[in-house]
């Protein structure tokens, strides 16, 4: 299906305001109808599906998640027993976006093992086929066929850890730091927070990227809307965990992705940036006030 296929149907509608005149050529809308799932593209895929019951398959797919080798890596796991005690639908009706922060407040390790862990930590294993090589992981947020294409990475801003970029390594609960230095000036420039944000005040910044051959090569077109939603609810647990925490954070949309992607050092392609969240302690206006 082309796009004039597309426009051609969207002109049938009477849409008004989101008609056709707000839609033509627009890439967005030839993607999200050849990604479109009916009976005849359920058989062609079937086949690529089917693939997964392959051992080799299912080995290489059991462990999505990187590894980098660093001197300064910071196990999380000693911090998984605190957790705070709020009530979770008081957690929910108080989540909001954060802008403005406590500058002199530095993130500790505990808050974010708590961040990351419940959002995109490994909760359980278990065998596939009863091999021992195959040992699949489940986590706290769904995803399409237990394939996991995101990873997580944390610009440390203002914390108890060295200022630098840091990669979230899911199979061992862990942080690396992967390039060390006070990036604030550059994501001043390139993360969309500019006269929104002091990104001086805040104490990290979490951005998530997707690897999408991780699904693509089961899901095929579908894929890219199965990391879109995945995405989407590792960062609202992040949210809720921040608030839980006493925490601000604003999600930020409007960022330069291939400057992220260079500062993270992914190539933008097989792996790249699809969202970042701001972390920090609010100030409030009694704070202010003091």
């Amino acid at each position: 299906m082309d796009i004039e296929n597309v426009k051609q149907k969207y002109r049938a509608l009477d849409m008004e305001l989101t008609g056709s005149q707000n839609l033509s050529d627009t890439l967005a809308m030839l993607y999200h109808e050849n990604s479109k799932v009916n009976k005849s593209i359920s058989r062609r895929q079937f086949p690529q599906i089917k693939l997964f019951s392959n051992p080799f398959v299912i080995k290489k797919a059991s462990k999505p998640y990187k590894n980098y080798f660093s001197e300064k890596t910071y196990a999380l796991d000693i911090y998984k027993g605190t957790s705070p005690k709020r009530d979770f639908f008081e957690i929910i009706r108080s989540r909001h976006s954060s802008r403005k922060f406590l500058k002199s407040y530095k993130i500790s390790l505990m808050e974010l093992q708590k961040i990351l862990y419940c959002s995109y930590g490994i909760t359980s294993t278990s065998q596939m086929n009863g091999e021992e090589s195959s040992t699949w992981s489940k986590r706290h947020v769904p995803s399409a066929g237990g394939l996991y294409p995101l990873e997580i990475y944390v610009v440390i801003i203002n914390g108890a850890i060295e200022q630098g970029v840091y990669h979230y390594n899911s199979g061992n609960n862990s942080l690396a730091l992967i390039k060390e230095g006070d990036f604030t000036e550059y994501l001043k420039e390139y993360s969309g927070s500019n006269n929104w944000i002091d990104l001086d005040t805040v104490s990290c910044l979490i951005m998530t990227s997707s690897i999408l051959e991780r699904q693509i090569i089961k899901y095929g077109e579908r894929a890219y809307r199965f990391v879109l939603m995945e995405t989407g609810f590792v960062a609202q647990n992040m949210s809720l965990v921040c608030e839980s925490l006493d925490l601000g954070s604003c999600m930020l949309g409007f960022f330069y992705d291939d400057k992220l992607n260079e500062l993270l050092g992914i190539n933008g392609f097989g792996e790249t940036v699809q969202n970042v969240l701001v972390v920090g302690k609010e100030e409030r206006e009694s704070e202010k006030a003091e």
